[in-house]
């Protein structure tokens, strides 16, 4: 199976090689996502003074948020209710949810992460930092990064019996 994924990528840097290193830099360096091939896709990749740039940011966050809704959506389906039903979750496919959830809250790039703010480690934007992107635009950069892994199997074969 081959796993493909698209992440917008908030990055501030003095030019677009600047903020590609750093973005490169950062999955290098990810322990929790790792894809075989990383690609900036410069074409598609826009500075803060591109027309595009805000409504592309802010589809990135409609876009977690909806993430983070369907994940809401399944644990209400599994029973949970209200905050108090945590101390039930059962450890399985329940907390595994909760789990991703917190990490989208939390700022933990992962797999799911349609926005991410490599200047804060989050999945939105403050208003201090939009306010620092407005006063700065040129300096800020939305990468299109395009990430894929050959071979991906979400369920790992059984490991063969030891002697």
């Amino acid at each position: 199976m081959d796993l493909q994924a698209s992440h917008e990528i908030l990055v501030i840097g003095v030019d677009l090689e600047t903020c590609r290193q750093k973005t490169l830099r950062f999955f290098a360096k990810n322990i929790l996502v790792r894809y075989d091939s990383i690609t900036i896709v410069e074409a598609e990749s826009v500075n803060g003074e591109h027309p595009r740039f805000w409504e592309r940011v802010e589809a990135g966050e409609a876009a977690n948020r909806m993430t983070l809704a369907n994940m809401l959506a399944d644990l209400k389906a599994e029973g949970f209710q209200q905050l108090d039903d945590i101390m039930q979750l059962r450890q399985g496919y329940q907390s595994k949810i909760f789990h991703t959830i917190a990490h989208l809250l939390d700022g933990f790039f992962g797999i799911d992460s349609a926005l991410y703010n490599l200047e804060d480690d989050s999945h939105w934007l403050s208003s201090v930092r939009r306010q620092q992107i407005q006063a700065a635009l040129h300096t800020c950069w939305l990468l299109k990064v395009a990430g894929r892994s050959t071979g991906y199997n979400p369920r790992p074969a059984p490991s063969p019996a030891l002697d």
